[in-house]
């Protein structure tokens, strides 16, 4: 496959990425680079190991710009992958999760997975419930209500049995 541009294509794709430099995303204006890296060096193998990437991107982002091109290079295909729950499964985690409140993501794992019999990560559970709008909150401490009557006889007991110990004993 020839890896070949126009000077005038080049002036483009040139022009285009210093027009569209942190507008969008690094991995839009690394295909411009990629692709006129490829242009200039000719090899894929060179540009893959230069861009730290697969030669197969290298050669996928040069196909995009020559059946799309600019706005080829813009596209992005990507489809994340099918949930593992049904919508009336996430529908029952939703309810389960608005009733009970969790202080991890590992108990609603295991919840799923004893429930519905389907294993999610942490990372995988907590991006759906971030997806769900669902957020951690830490839990605040609250004062205990102790009784005031009794811890002040617990000092005074104390205070006695400091009194008649001696030195070699020790109070934990």
């Amino acid at each position: 496959m020839q890896f070949t541009l126009s000077r005038h294509q080049i002036q483009k794709l040139e022009l285009k990425y210093r027009q569209i430099r942190g507008q969008v995303t690094a991995t839009i204006a690394n295909r411009i680079l990629v692709v006129l890296a490829l242009a200039d060096l000719g090899k894929a193998a060179k540009v893959a190991e230069l861009y730290k990437v697969d030669e197969s991107t290298v050669r996928r982002y040069f196909r995009l710009y020559q059946e799309g091109g600019i706005d080829g290079l813009f596209e992005i295909h990507y489809q994340g992958r099918q949930s593992y729950l049904t919508e009336e499964q996430k529908e029952q985690l939703k309810d389960h999760l608005r009733q009970t409140i969790y202080l991890d993501v590992k108990p609603i794992i295991a919840y799923v997975y004893t429930k519905f019999n389907v294993e999610y990560s942490v990372t995988g559970m907590t991006k759906l419930l971030h997806e769900w709008n669902f957020v951690y909150k830490k839990p605040k401490p609250s004062p205990g209500k102790a009784d005031r009557k009794a811890q002040l006889e617990w000092v005074k007991k104390f205070r006695k049995l400091r009194k008649k110990a001696d030195e070699t004993d020790v109070f934990y």
